[in-house]
């Protein structure tokens, strides 16, 4: 009798300990999914700076913003279009990183009217455009060391042929690297300038795309973000380990788009932001935490006119944002400058 009830005692302690490895598994996998979901950018209430209203034509028209000298800057195509459809290309900052806008000024004159593009490289504030050269729409780069003094436009990332859509740049292994569409053959066409402005062009034709590719630098890899050209208005990722072979990434080939989509890297985790392709015209977003797994799309429940741009705000001291992550658009007729953020 007391062999059976020794064997009782021990049959309930091993019981016990496994009941208590079960909870702590449960609590283990509670927690990762809770990280997990606060992955998720609790966003502010989209704000409209009205003192800045902002152009561009049908699918490229909205801002991209990067931050310099402690400074956020926006960049866009001006509201005021001439006789022969070009607009300005305006620029304007804040420090605080707040709703407006208020330090305005215009970098280039008589630009096409699309959305230009705007990044930090080599110590240097870089705007690049699209813009009339010699009777055909070519693409053109500026920068300052200040913000305030640029140089005379370089039309070094000129291809030769007629390009379209809206420039995106990003910097990747030493190199800035700009984007934009082969106009006639609606294929990737990738400009990489050297930190003595030095440009080598070239065309990516198995990279067909409608508007124009978008990037980011995640896990050591150059990723550029695209619509495709045809019906599905599916979002294609590519992937390069050296800014000049891309490969198909399929994480994102279940969303479709209605807007070039944009990319950011935030807390180590990669955003993909993009404009639902409904009626809705919703902005979406999803995550990934290596780069080829995604996140089904999330809805914050606001609309956008034009692409979504993200952007990671780093290095604006004393702002009150400063590490969080931003997504700019343009607001519907009247067309402002809009903006949101949040971690």
């Amino acid at each position: 009798m007391r062999s059976i009830i020794a064997l009782s005692n021990v049959f309930n302690k091993h019981k016990f300990r496994n009941t208590l490895v079960l909870v702590a598994i449960f609590l283990l996998v509670l927690c990762s999914t809770q990280t997990g979901f606060s992955q998720a950018i609790s966003w502010g209430t989209p704000q409209q700076d009205t003192t800045t209203p902002i152009g561009g034509a049908d699918g490229a028209d909205g801002a991209a913003a990067a931050v310099f000298n402690n400074k956020l800057y926006a960049v866009y195509a001006g509201a005021t279009v001439n006789s022969a459809g070009n607009a300005d290309v305006d620029l304007a900052y804040n420090t605080d990183g707040g709703v407006t806008y208020p330090n305005k000024s215009t970098i280039a004159s008589s630009a096409t009217n699309v959305l230009p593009g705007i990044a930090v490289f080599n110590n240097l504030l870089y705007v690049a455009y699209v813009t009339q050269l010699t009777g055909a729409t070519r693409l053109e780069f500026q920068y300052s060391s200040d913000g305030i003094h640029w140089s005379s436009a370089n039309p070094g990332c000129d291809p030769g042929f007629e390009v379209d859509g809206s420039p995106s740049l990003a910097v990747y292994k030493g190199f800035l690297y700009l984007g934009i569409r082969d106009h006639t053959t609606q294929a990737m066409v990738i400009c990489q300038v050297a930190a003595n402005n030095q440009t080598t062009v070239e065309e990516h034709a198995n990279v067909t795309l409608n508007f124009n590719p978008t990037f980011a630098v995640f896990n050591n890899l150059l990723y550029v973000a695209t619509e495709s050209n045809d019906d599905s208005h599916t979002i294609y990722l590519y992937t390069s380990a050296d800014g000049s072979t891309f490969e198909l990434n399929t994480g994102a080939s279940s969303d479709q788009t209605s807007r070039a989509p944009s990319m950011a890297v935030h807390n180590n985790i990669l955003y993909l932001g993009f404009r639902e392709n409904d009626g809705s015209i919703a902005f979406l977003y999803k995550y990934s935490t290596d780069g080829v797994n995604f996140s089904t799309a999330i809805n914050p429940h606001w609309q956008v006119n034009g692409p979504p741009i993200l952007l990671q705000v780093n290095n604006l001291t004393g702002s009150p944002n400063n590490g969080q992550l931003y997504m700019y658009y343009s607001s519907f007729s009247p067309t402002h400058l809009c903006s949101n953020h949040g971690e």
